[in-house]
C-alpha cells in the first residue's frame, strides 16, 4: 500500500513539473538577440563534446603490473614522415623549422598522429621530444599518448609540454615617473627544448615508461589542446645518473682544475628563460642586503618565491666561461614560506643534470636570507666543469624523496572519493547518526577498506614525521584522517554519525596535498666562482644596518600615498593629465599602470593619475567635487545610478562612438543604456556554464542534459543516488545569485523583465509566471538545495552536475587537483521552442567603465575609454594578471576580438563562444535594485514558506512597481 502511494505521488509531481515546463513560443513572440559573430548552434548537442576517456590505472600499478619486464636499452628513432594524421587534416611536415635541418611535424590542436613502431622483444621504454611549443591562444600545451589503441595509465593523459618565457626586451630596466622599476611582461620564446614525457603533478622523478610488443605497434598521440611541432620523437632507455664521486674521477683523470678565474656574479632576476608567466621579477622590502638596493626605491631585485613552488617549474639562466675549468655555484637564497619542509631543486648544466646528487638538492627553511655554496654532506663545494662559452645553468621545482609519499596520498584520496560516493548513495550526505544503514552488510569491502586506507595514511604520516623532523601542520591533517577512518573502518554503526567529518577530511586532504606540493623558493643572485676559499659578501645586514633601514621605512610610511598607483608621466602636459579610479585591486592597479606608461601615454600624450579606491568613495567623491575623470572596474548597476542622478556622460556625443561599441556584443550594451543614451563601456562579461563530473556521470549511466525537460528527467536518478543538481541561489556569499537561475528562464521562455520603457516591471505575466513555477519547483518539488557550496560539493560528486559563472573553471583547476581530467563544462540546458529549436539565453553580467560629468577632461577621457576597451589593452591586460596570478585570474573580457586570444584551450573556447552568442543583457532602470531583492523574497516566501507562486510573484512584483514609480517621480521621469 505505503508503496504504490508513493508510486502515485511521484506521478503526480512529474506530471506538475511537465506542465510547468512549456514547449517554448513562437519566434515572433521571443524575439532573438541580434549577434555580432558567428551564428549559434540553435541543435548544439551537450554531449558532442564529451570525449573524456576515463582511466583507472596508474602508473604506479602499471610499473607494478610490468615489474618482470625488461628495460630497454636501445634507442629507437621513430620517422616523423610516416605519421598518420586523424581527426584534422592540418599536421603536416614542415621543413627546416627554426634553423634545425630536415622535416619537423606540426601537430595542430584537434586532432591525433600515429607511428607504426617495431621492437625486436617486449620492453619498457621512455619517450624522448625535441619540441617546439605552438600557440593558439597560449594555453597549456596538453597530449593523450596511446599504445596499440589504449591509454595505458592515467599519467599520460593530459601530459603537459612546457613553453618557454623570457622578459620583453623592450621593457627591461624600465622604471616610473617616481623611480620605481616597472615590472616587465613575460613573452613567449619559440625554441627547441628536449625533454622526455613526464607525469604533470611531478610524483614520478623518472621519466614515464611505456610497454611495447614484440613486433609491431601503434603509438598515437593525441591532442588535447595548443599546437606543437616535433623536430625527433625516440624511444629510449631511462637516463642514468653517476655519482658525484665517479663525475668527479672522470674529471681528475683529464686533468681538469679549478679555473682560477674571477667571480660571475648573476642578478638572478635577470633570468633568461622561465617555465610560466608568473616566474617574474620580484621587489625584496624586507632587508637593505638585497641587491639592487635604493632608499624609498621600489626595485626588482629577486624572483621565485611563492611564484616559483610548483613542480616542473624552472628558471634558466646563462653563464659566459672566458676560461675553461672547475667551477662551484652560490646562490643567495631565502626559503622563508614552507616551514619545516625543503624545497628541492634539480640542477642542470647545459639542460643535462651532470651527477645524481644534482638531481634532487635540497634548500632548508630559514627565516633570513641565506649563502648556499652547492655541496655536498661533508660541506665540501661541488664542482661542476665549463668550456669556454655561454653556458646554461637551470633549476627545475622537484618533490625528492616526498614525491612517493605525496602520491600515496594522492591515491588514497581518490579512492576515499569514491567510497564516499558509495556512502552517501545508501545513507545521503546528512545521515542519522541513530539509523543502522546496514552498511556493514551491503558494502563491507568498502567499510573494512576504510581502516587499510587508514593505516596506510597513518605509514605516510610516520615518514613525513621522520623527514621534517617533528610533527606539525601537515600532520595534523594526516593524524585526523587517520583517527577517522581508522574509527570507522573498526565499526560500520560508526560511519553515519562520522561521515561530515569524513567529507570535511577528504577536502583538508585534498588541501593537504597541494600545500605539500608547494616547493617555494626565493633568489637574490647567483655566484660562479673557481678558487680554493672564494669570499662571498654578508647575506644580510648589519644589527645597525637593519634597525637603520627599518626606521626609513616606517617614517616613509606617513608620507607614501599607498592609493596612487604610480603618477602621472612626467613627459606629458600637466594640463592635459587625467585622474582614473579603480576599486578592485592593487595587483589589477600595477597590471594597468604598466600598460598607461608603456602604451597609452606614448600613443596619446595623456598622463594619467590613477588611484586605488573603493567603490562606495566614488559617489560622495563626484558629489564634493573631487572625484575621478574616468572610473573603471563598476558594476553593470552603477551607470545608470549615476546617470539619473547627472554623474555620468552620454558616450553617444563622441562622433567615433558607434565604431567603438562593435567591439562588444549587443546584449553587453543593455545594462549600460538608458533612454537610448549609453553611459559606459563593459569590460568584462560573465555567464553560467554547466559543469559536470563526466566520471561520475558515466557511472550513473547519464548523459549531459540538453534541455531542461532532459533535467527534469535526470534529476530523480541523481537523487536516488543521494546526488543532486546545483543550481544557483542567492546567498550572503552569493547574492542576487538565484536571479540568474530565473533570468535565465525566463529569457529562455520568451519574457522580459521590464516593459519597453523600463516604467514597469512585468515578470508577473504569463511568461514571467510560467517561469518562476518552472524555477521553484525545482526546490519544491525536487528539493535543490537551497544554500550549497559548488566547489565542495562539484569536487566529491554530491553534485555532478551544476550551474555556475565560468569563472568556477579557474577555482576548481587551482583547488580541486585531485578530479583533474575528471571534469568539463558545456552550455547550460534550453527551452525547446515550437520549431524546435532550442533557446540556450543566459543573462550576462560583468564590470563597467564611465566619465564623470564633472570632469573637465572629457575629450582625453574618452581616449582612455577607447585605448582600455580595445582588443590589445583588453587581451594585454588579461595575459598580464594570469601572469601575476596564474590561471585563476583568467580574465572574462567583453571585447570580441581579444576573448578569442585568451588563453582557454580550443575546446572551452567553443562553448564559451557559443554560450556567449546566448547572452542576454539585464536592462538597468531607476529602482532595479529592488528586483534582486524581491524576486529572492518571492522565491523564500514559496520555497521556505509555502505560499502560493502567483501570490507571491504578483504581490512582490507590485512592491518593485511601487518603488520604480517612486523613483522616477524622483528624478522627473515619465
Amino acid at each position: 500500500m505505503k508503496k504504490s502511494i508513493a508510486v502515485i505521488l511521484t506521478t503526480v509531481i512529474l506530471v506538475n513539473l511537465f506542465a510547468i515546463l512549456p514547449a517554448g513560443v513562437s519566434a515572433e513572440e521571443a524575439p532573438k538577440t541580434p549577434v555580432t559573430t558567428n551564428s549559434r548552434n540553435e541543435n548544439f548537442d551537450a554531449n558532442s563534446g564529451e570525449t573524456l576517456e576515463i582511466i583507472k590505472n596508474t602508473y604506479s600499478q602499471f610499473l607494478k603490473a610490468n615489474e618482470s619486464v625488461v628495460r630497454a636499452k636501445d634507442k629507437i628513432e621513430i620517422d616523423l614522415t610516416s605519421f598518420i594524421s586523424e581527426g584534422t587534416d592540418k599536421n603536416k611536415l614542415v621543413d627546416n623549422f627554426l634553423g634545425r635541418p630536415g622535416k619537423s611535424l606540426y601537430t595542430d590542436e584537434t586532432g591525433s598522429v600515429s607511428f607504426k613502431v617495431t621492437v625486436p622483444a617486449d620492453g619498457l621504454y621512455a619517450i624522448n621530444f625535441d619540441y617546439v611549443a605552438g600557440n593558439s591562444r597560449g594555453s597549456s600545451i596538453e597530449r593523450d599518448f596511446k599504445v596499440n589503441g589504449v591509454i595505458p595509465y592515467k599519467e599520460v593523459q593530459g601530459a603537459i609540454f612546457r613553453r618557454l618565457y623570457e622578459d620583453k626586451k623592450e621593457e627591461a630596466g624600465k622604471k616610473d615617473a617616481a623611480g620605481n622599476d616597472i615590472k616587465p611582461s613575460q613573452v613567449e620564446v619559440q625554441k627547441w627544448q628536449n625533454t622526455y614525457l613526464k607525469d604533470a603533478q611531478g610524483y614520478f622523478a623518472d621519466p614515464l615508461l611505456i610497454k611495447l610488443n614484440a613486433g609491431e605497434n601503434t603509438l598515437t598521440i593525441v591532442s588535447r589542446s595548443e599546437p606543437i611541432t616535433f623536430g625527433s620523437i625516440s624511444l629510449t632507455s631511462t637516463p642514468t645518473l653517476k655519482s658525484y664521486a665517479d663525475v668527479m674521477a672522470e674529471y681528475n683523470q683529464k686533468g681538469y682544475k679549478l679555473a682560477g678565474a674571477d667571480p660571475i656574479f648573476i642578478q638572478a632576476e635577470s633570468a633568461a628563460l622561465k617555465s610560466d608567466t608568473v616566474l617574474y621579477p620580484l621587489t625584496d622590502f624586507t632587508t637593505p642586503s638585497t641587491k639592487p638596493y635604493e632608499s624609498g626605491k621600489t626595485l626588482l631585485n629577486t624572483i621565485g618565491g611563492q611564484k616559483w613552488q610548483a613542480p616542473r617549474q624552472f628558471l634558466t639562466w646563462n653563464v659566459d666561461i672566458k676560461k675553461a675549468g672547475l667551477y662551484n655555484i652560490t646562490l643567495k637564497e631565502r626559503q622563508n614560506i614552507a616551514r619545516g619542509v625543503t624545497a628541492n631543486r634539480a640542477i642542470y648544466i647545459d639542460n643535462e643534470i651532470p651527477y645524481k646528487e644534482f638531481d634532487c638538492y635540497k634548500f632548508d627553511f630559514d627565516t633570513k636570507w641565506q649563502l648556499e655554496t652547492l655541496k655536498a654532506e661533508d660541506e665540501k663545494p661541488y664542482m661542476v666543469y665549463f668550456d669556454v662559452g655561454v653556458h646554461e645553468i637551470k633549476l627545475e621545482v622537484v618533490l625528492g624523496q616526498m614525491s612517493e609519499q605525496i602520491n600515496k596520498v594522492d591515491e588514497i584520496l581518490k579512492e576515499l572519493n569514491d567510497i564516499y560516493r558509495k556512502i552517501m548513495i545508501i545513507t545521503g550526505s546528512a545521515p542519522d547518526a541513530m539509523r543502522d544503514y546496514k552498511l556493514g552488510q551491503l558494502i563491507p569491502e568498502d567499510i573494512k577498506r576504510l581502516g587499510t586506507l587508514g593505516e596506510e595514511l597513518d605509514v605516510v604520516r610516520n615518514w613525513f614525521i621522520d623527514y621534517t623532523g617533528g610533527k606539525g601542520t601537515n600532520d595534523a591533517t594526516l593524524n585526523t584522517n587517520v583517527v577517522v577512518l581508522k574509527r570507522m573502518g573498526a565499526d560500520a554503526n560508526r560511519v553515519p554519525g562520522d561521515l561530515p567529518f569524513f567529507k570535511s577530511n577528504i577536502g583538508a586532504l585534498a588541501n593537504w596535498i597541494i600545500q605539500v606540493n608547494q616547493q617555494p623558493l626565493e633568489l637574490d643572485y647567483l655566484e660562479i666562482t673557481s678558487t680554493e676559499n672564494p669570499k662571498h659578501e654578508r647575506p644580510t645586514a648589519t644589527f645597525f644596518e637593519q634597525i637603520a633601514y627599518d626606521f626609513t621605512q616606517f617614517f616613509g610610511s606617513f608620507s607614501n600615498d599607498y592609493g596612487s598607483v604610480g603618477a602621472a608621466s612626467n613627459e606629458t602636459d600637466k594640463n592635459n593629465n587625467i585622474k582614473v579610479w579603480i576599486p578592485t585591486g592593487r595587483d589589477q592597479a600595477q597590471v594597468l599602470r604598466k600598460l598607461i606608461d608603456n602604451s597609452f601615454i606614448p600613443q596619446t600624450n595623456i598622463g594619467v593619475k590613477l588611484e586605488l579606491v573603493t567603490a562606495g568613495a566614488l559617489l560622495p567623491a563626484t558629489v564634493a567635487g573631487i572625484g575621478p575623470d574616468v572610473a573603471i572596474n563598476m558594476g553593470d548597476g552603477e551607470p545608470v545610478n549615476y546617470a539619473i542622478r547627472n554623474a555620468v556622460i552620454d558616450l553617444k556625443q563622441f562622433p567615433d562612438f558607434a565604431e567603438v561599441e562593435k567591439r562588444f556584443l549587443p546584449d553587453r550594451m543593455i545594462p549600460l543604456t538608458f533612454n537610448d543614451a549609453v553611459y559606459a563601456l563593459p569590460e568584462t562579461q560573465s555567464y553560467n556554464v554547466l559543469f559536470y563530473r563526466q566520471d561520475v556521470l558515466k557511472e550513473l549511466g547519464l548523459k549531459i542534459p540538453n534541455t531542461w525537460e532532459d533535467l527534469v528527467s535526470i534529476i530523480p536518478q541523481l537523487q536516488k543516488n543521494n546526488m543532486t543538481f546545483g543550481m544557483p541561489v542567492s546567498t550572503t556569499k552569493a547574492p542576487g545569485a538565484g536571479n540568474t537561475s530565473f533570468f535565465t528562464l525566463l529569457f529562455q521562455n520568451g519574457g522580459d523583465i521590464y516593459n519597453k520603457n523600463g516604467s514597469e516591471c512585468i515578470i508577473d505575466n504569463t511568461q514571467g509566471l510560467d517561469s518562476f513555477k518552472k524555477w521553484t519547483n525545482f526546490y519544491t518539488n525536487y528539493g535543490l538545495p537551497q544554500d550549497y557550496d559548488f566547489l565542495a560539493r562539484f569536487r566529491t560528486g554530491e553534485a555532478p552536475l551544476a550551474m555556475n559563472d565560468f569563472g568556477g573553471f579557474n577555482s576548481l583547476v587551482v583547488s580541486a587537483p585531485e578530479i583533474r581530467g575528471l571534469w568539463n563544462f558545456t552550455l547550460i540546458p534550453g527551452t525547446v521552442q515550437k520549431d524546435g529549436t532550442i533557446d540556450r539565453s543566459v543573462p550576462f553580467g560583468g564590470l563597467t567603465c564611465f566619465i564623470v560629468k564633472n570632469s573637465t577632461k572629457q575629450a582625453q577621457s574618452w581616449e582612455f575609454l577607447k585605448w582600455w576597451t580595445s582588443k590589445d589593452t583588453q587581451l594585454g591586460f588579461g595575459k598580464e594578471m594570469e601572469s601575476v596570478l596564474g590561471a585563476s585570474a583568467r580574465y572574462a573580457t567583453a571585447n570580441l576580438e581579444a576573448l578569442k586570444e585568451i588563453p582557454w584551450a580550443g575546446d572551452l573556447y567553443k562553448i564559451l563562444e557559443e554560450q556567449m552568442k546566448w547572452g542576454k543583457g539585464v536592462p538597468q532602470v531607476p529602482g532595479s535594485y529592488f528586483i534582486a531583492r524581491h524576486i529572492d523574497n518571492a522565491f523564500r516566501k514559496v520555497v521556505i514558506s509555502k505560499g502560493d507562486q502567483k501570490e507571491s510573484l504578483s504581490d512582490y512584483t507590485y512592491l518593485i512597481n511601487q518603488e520604480i514609480l517612486a523613483k522616477r517621480i524622483e528624478f522627473g521621469l515619465d
